[in-house]
Parts: structure tokens; sequence; C-alpha cells
């Protein structure tokens, strides 16, 4: 009988061996990838594009720390919330539910915030900031913010056009994304290469571990 662990107001855990992983082969690789870069891809905003450059041209890249600490932790988040999920089965928003105060407070403050961190039409924002900077060949300013709302709605419309399309468009979506995610890779790995001068590679890489003036790391 498997033991059970107390898990707050919802029904308790259940402690059993986990099944072994399955084997590694490119198949299971590219099922992983599909999801991974759909994330990847809708991740990337004009924070990447548009106000990280824009931070790092303005103070220089003493700041790249920021970044470096920001990614350990999403790493170490993202890496917990997998490990719930391979010992439990289940989403880390049902363990979250779990906790008290119980979960209709979780719900209701979870529902809160994904309103709005995406309902509220704010990935649309940011994606309509790098399309304008895209045809402007500059970051918006404040003259052109009714041309970055109308390529907002447009993106919104379009979204959701191919949400409501059908299920085969999650397909088209994971295949447009794979394309986009390899493309952006390439490119800036070419840029990177046959661009960047090598002192400017050296003055970026210490300034991602505060090194150099204005860092913290002299």
């Amino acid at each position: 009988m498997a033991e059970q662990t107390r898990s707050g107001p919802l029904p308790s855990w259940e402690v059993e061996e986990l099944p072994e992983p399955p084997a590694f082969t490119w198949r299971n690789a590219t099922t992983i990838i599909g999801p991974g870069a759909i994330l990847l891809s809708v991740s990337l905003g004009s924070g990447e594009w548009l106000l990280g450059p824009a931070v790092v041209a303005k103070h220089g890249v003493y700041l790249l720390w920021l970044t470096t600490v920001s990614c350990l932790l999403q790493l170490f988040l993202n890496v917990e919330c997998i490990r719930y999920t391979l010992a439990t089965g289940e989403p880390i928003w049902s363990g979250i539910l779990k906790l008290r105060p119980g979960p209709g407070y979780w719900a209701w403050f979870w529902t809160a915030m994904v309103l709005l961190q995406v309902g509220w039409a704010g990935w649309a924002g940011t994606a309509a900031g790098a399309l304008a900077a895209l045809f402007l060949g500059a970051p918006p300013a404040a003259g052109d913010s009714g041309t970055v709302a109308w390529l907002g709605i447009l993106i919104v419309l379009v979204s959701t056009a191919l949400l409501v399309a059908g299920r085969r468009v999650e397909r088209v979506v994971e295949m447009a994304n794979r394309v986009m995610v390899i493309a952006t890779l390439v490119v800036l790995s070419l840029a990177a290469l046959f661009i960047v001068t090598s002192g400017t590679w050296m003055e970026t890489l210490g300034g991602f571990v505060g090194w150099g003036p204005g860092g913290f790391a002299l």
C-alpha cells in the first residue's frame, strides 16, 4: 500500500517509487523540444530585443550581471517545478493549490496574476513594440504610441483567430516557432562571430559577472 503524506486541504500525496525515465532517442528529444520551442519563442520579447540592448547601449555592458542573476533564479525555479511534477505526476499549480490558506485563495490569486501578465494583452504590447522597431529602424518613441497600439490590437486579433481555428493550429504554431528559434539563433551566432570584435566580446563577458567600470567585481 502506498504511503501517504499530508499536503493540506486537498487530497494527500502518495509516496511511491518513480518510474524509469524513457530512453534517450532523437524522437523523444524532438518531442520535448517542440513545446520548448514555443515557450522559448514567446519568451523573447521587447525586453530582449529593445529594452535590454537600449539599457546596455546607454549605461554600458556592466549591468549585464543582472541578466546572470535573473537567469540563475529562473533556472532554479524551473528545475524545482519540473522536479515536483516528476515526483508527484501533477503540475506545480496543483501543488500550490494544496498550500494554505486553501485552493479558493490560490485559484483567484493566480487567475489575477495570469490576467495581468498575459490576458491583459501585455505580451501583445511588447511584441507590437518589437514589430514597430523593425519598421521604424529604432525603438518606438512617445510619438509612435499610436502605431504600437494598433499593431498590438492586430496581434491580439490574429492570435485569437489562430487559437479558434482548431486543434491543428497547435502543430502549425509549433513548426513556425521551431523555424523562428533556429533562424534567430543562426543569425545572432553569425553576427556575434563576424561583426562583434574580440574586445567587445571580452568586455561583454566581463559585464555578465559584473567585472569592469560600473560593475561590482572590481
